[in-house]
């Protein structure tokens, strides 16, 4: 009975547009509070209070971090209050569980240095170092996610303009922002792109079983980890080039409400949360950090 809700619950939110990675964490989470419920002799919803659901939070934090916690949390709310709203239940529950502070903790970031490194590591004399190096300029230039890069279309790019239409997190569209050194890039790359079945993406494999296929998020961390590798740069993935456009541009001198902006985030606070690193120490053009890294001065 339980699961059939969770799964009532799920297929809800997938009508509404949930993205396919928040309903497996929904999910993931879901299933493992059914489980916790059955184990305590709960077969119905109706068998729920806020003592219960007390005791299941506290109990999380017996295994899990803190940033696991809050999202179980945030997913066990979202169910109780659907069930609530179509009158599954009657008492409303989602008060019972408050939602978590995660402590901040600096994050790996990519600086300045490494990504000059990673840079001047891509063999430009082959078509996979030309591809890793307008991907690794990408990256650090728009900050945009593993999955808005390998989903960049041909035709959203606009190299004159220096901007792309993508597709981000939540299923919107937004504007990523590159200065001359990643228009360059990319150029170079389309020059020498491999023709193949995604004829609609920018970047496609090289070399392989699948030459011209998509790239996918995966293959793009083994893209990053193996740049990382040829430069002497350890534990890199692509988040770190968010984080760390985020960085640079402040350290550049760009004004938050800029690097917001440039980076699509509803809330500014993203921006001070991924710059937890700096410690003392035209719009978008004059700090694009893709220029920064190969020599450039904004000018």
């Amino acid at each position: 009975m339980l699961l059939r809700l969770v799964s009532d619950f799920l297929t809800a939110r997938r009508a509404a547009g949930l993205s396919s990675q928040s309903l497996r964490t929904y999910g993931w989470h879901l299933a493992r509070m059914v489980a916790w419920l059955q184990e305590h002799d709960v077969l119905e919803l109706a068998q729920l209070d806020r003592a219960l659901l007390r005791s299941w939070a506290a109990a999380n934090r017996d295994h899990w971090g803190p940033a696991t916690c809050r999202s179980a949390i945030m997913a066990a709310r979202a169910w109780l209050r659907f069930m609530f709203e179509e009158g599954v239940i009657t008492v409303e529950l989602v008060s019972a569980l408050r939602v978590p502070k995660v402590p901040q903790r600096v994050q790996r970031v990519v600086n300045i240095e490494e990504i000059g490194q990673m840079l001047a590591a891509c063999d430009r004399s082959c078509a996979r170092g030309v591809r890793d190096f307008a991907l690794l300029n990408i990256l650090i230039d728009t900050g945009l996610r593993c999955s808005e890069v390998c989903r960049l279309l041909l035709k959203d790019v606009d190299v004159e303009r220096r901007v792309a239409v993508v597709l981000v997190k939540g299923g919107d569209q937004g504007f990523a922002y590159f200065g001359d050194s990643t228009a360059a890039a990319v150029m170079a790359w389309l020059a020498v792109r491999v023709a193949g079945p995604a004829v609609g993406e920018l970047f496609v494999s090289v070399g392989g079983l699948t030459p011209g296929s998509r790239l996918t998020s995966r293959g793009l961390r083994i893209v990053v980890l193996r740049c990382g590798e040829r430069a002497g740069i350890g534990g890199v993935c692509p988040h770190a080039f968010r984080r760390g456009m985020a960085t640079i541009a402040l350290q550049a001198g760009a004004p938050s409400r800029v690097v917001q902006v440039a980076g699509r985030w509803s809330d500014i606070r993203m921006v001070e949360r991924y710059s937890l690193s700096l410690r003392g120490g035209g719009m978008y053009d004059r700090w694009s950090p893709a220029d920064l890294a190969n020599g450039k001065n904004g000018e």
